[in-house]
């Protein structure tokens, strides 16, 4: 039968022409294979190839079927195509030509320059990996270590470009592509590590995926599992890098991707609370409820504190409710201490008032040492994260027993001009968190000293995500710093996961302060903090040690004479 017969068959209807072909076979491949020789002399390559493939998928393993489709590729100048064809005949441990083999690599050789020349230099890495698995020759190496240099270095400037436009979907994109670049993998584990991190922000800041979360899990298994290599030197320009690493190792140790986004886990019971009043008397959680209602209370504030800060705080906070609520209310105090100090720090607040009581949290004991790892140093301390996170541990029981809307903070967060304006504001909402910037880490998005939860379905599963979460997590004797705040970020996707409709609020500027560390000088804030309905002390950048912290509850404006003493 003639090429032409061959053609004509085809170009009049496939489907005839495909059985033609298959007639052929059975009759023998040897003169389907002459016959696609001379279609590609002729330079009819697609119907070339298209005898060439239909040998193939009846025998793929017919060596002189792949030498053809290979030498048809080149002509096409579908190189890497050709060269995945040789591979696939060495994978099989098929004789491929030797000399055909050299002339398609030589072949190679131009169309890699051209990328090169155009700038597309995935496509010449492409090239040089296929022909680094064929010849395994130390210049095809070297050549292909530089190339995959030369596109780490044009990603990371991708990054720095989506980065400082705030484009966390594009920044992502390059950010994987440098993870999955095997110059990657030669840097400094450090570096490897925070373009990790970096990747976990920019998934989690609203780019929640199937294949991002699968990206998040293989990203984090690599983290775990790779060793600290090659150290920064001392006056590299990525030395503060290096500080980070110990950081991100712990804190990649606590993310559990199948945590986030499984179903919700079953609501876990709450453990007994044995409450006091403001005198020390005991008082069921059934005589709470009786006054709540008797008294048409409308929200509920709730606060935990070490015997330290209960007794530098305590008596503050209730006060700076009692003056500035307009709101009915009752208000919890957790005092996390020995048993046989809860009598004494509830005598020392010494704050007599019907809305306020009082309950002991004894996990864990001052003697307790934890060690915290921040980005930049490690400290032994006896504070772990469980001390400013009781609240998101107990919101699930406060809600439920109370079902009114519930304001978690710590009890150095004064009240100066009510809340009435806030919990209308939110009305219709789940809950709202303290979101400082939407751009910012996963540890430093939300700050974790305001929630305001209204009682919903999914506020329970967003408390009982954190009981069952962050419970563990935080009394963990190694601990990243910060790592409730980075749990806020889970909490948001595991609720949003599993209730798309979810309403869930963020505070407003002046619903309360979070200028950390920016001025150690209360001036830097007098415009402001008149505004603010809540004011933190340690955001306010003066912490404790120069203001009485009675001086933020006062209505009058905070003057000059206020600031801290000048150091010398």
């Amino acid at each position: 039968m003639s090429n032409l017969m061959i053609t004509l068959a085809y170009l009049a209807e496939k489907e005839p022409y495909i059985q033609l072909l298959s007639q052929l076979l059975n009759e023998g491949k040897q003169h389907l294979l002459q016959i696609a020789t001379q279609l590609k002399a002729d330079g009819l390559l697609n119907d070339a190839m298209t005898i060439v493939n239909h040998i193939l998928e009846n025998h793929p393993h017919d060596i002189d079927a792949l030498v053809l489709s290979a030498q048809i590729f080149i002509d096409k100048q579908e190189v890497s195509a050709a060269l995945e064809q040789i591979i696939f005949a060495k994978d099989h441990q098929l004789d491929f030509p030797v000399f055909i083999t050299n002339q398609i690599i030589l072949a190679t050789v131009e169309t890699q320059q051209k990328f090169l020349a155009e700038g597309k230099i995935q496509q010449a890495t492409r090239i040089v990996e296929l022909v680094s698995k064929i010849h395994t020759s130390a210049d095809f190496s070297h050549n292909l270590f530089s190339l995959n240099s030369l596109q780490y270095s044009i990603d990371s400037e991708n990054v720095t470009r989506f980065r400082e436009e705030q484009d966390a979907k594009s920044e992502l994109e390059y950010r994987i592509a440098l993870f999955k670049n095997p110059f990657d993998a030669t840097r400094n584990s450090a570096i490897r590590l925070n373009n990790i991190y970096e990747s976990l922000n920019c998934i989690f800041m609203g780019n929640i995926t199937r294949e991002n979360i699968d990206i998040a899990r293989e990203m984090l298994k690599t983290a775990r599992e790779y060793p600290v290599t090659n150290p920064i030197e001392k006056d590299s320009p990525d030395q503060h890098i290096a500080c980070f690493e110990r950081y991100y190792r712990i804190l990649f140790e606590i993310i559990d991707m199948d945590k986030i986004f499984a179903p919700p886990p079953a609501l876990k019971p709450s453990p007994i609370i044995h409450f006091r009043t403001s005198n020390g008397a005991p008082v069921s959680l059934q005589a709470i409820q009786e006054y709540i209602s008797k008294n048409q209370t409308e929200v509920v504030f709730f606060s935990q504190a070490s015997e330290m800060y209960s007794k530098k705080f305590g008596h503050t906070y209730l006060k700076s409710l009692k003056k500035s609520s307009d709101c009915n209310f009752i208000a919890i105090l957790c005092v996390i201490s020995e048993p046989h100090l809860f009598d004494d720090i509830i005598e020392h607040i010494n704050f007599q008032d019907e809305r306020v009581f009082f309950y002991n949290d004894t996990t864990i004991s001052p003697s307790d040492i934890f060690e915290a790892y921040y980005p930049n140093k490690i400290e032994t301390t006896p504070w772990p994260t469980y001390y400013s996170s009781v609240g998101l541990f107990r919101m699930d029981y406060l809600l439920e027993n109370f079902n009114l809307p519930v304001f978690l903070s710590g009890i150095d967060t004064i009240l100066r001009n009510g809340v009435r304006e806030i919990v209308e504001r939110f009305q219709g909402y789940d809950f709202i968190l303290n979101r400082i910037n939407h751009f910012s880490s996963i540890a430093s998005q939300y700050i974790n000293s305001l929630v305001l939860a209204y009682p919903t379905y999914p506020s329970l599963i967003f408390g009982n995500f954190m009981k069952h979460y962050l419970g563990d997590v935080s009394l963990r004797r190694v601990q990243p710093f910060s790592h409730d705040q980075a749990l806020l970020v889970f909490a948001v996707s595991h609720v949003q996961h599993n209730f798309p409709n979810a309403k869930i609020g963020f505070f407003e500027p002046h619903d309360i302060n979070n200028a950390m560390f920016t001025n150690n000088n209360i001036s830097h804030h007098i415009d402001y903090f008149n505004k603010f309905h809540f004011i933190n002390i340690f955001h306010a950048g003066v912490m404790d040690d120069y203001l009485d912290p009675e001086s933020y509850i006062h209505q009058n404006e905070i003057t000059a004479s206020e600031q801290e003493p000048e150091q010398d």
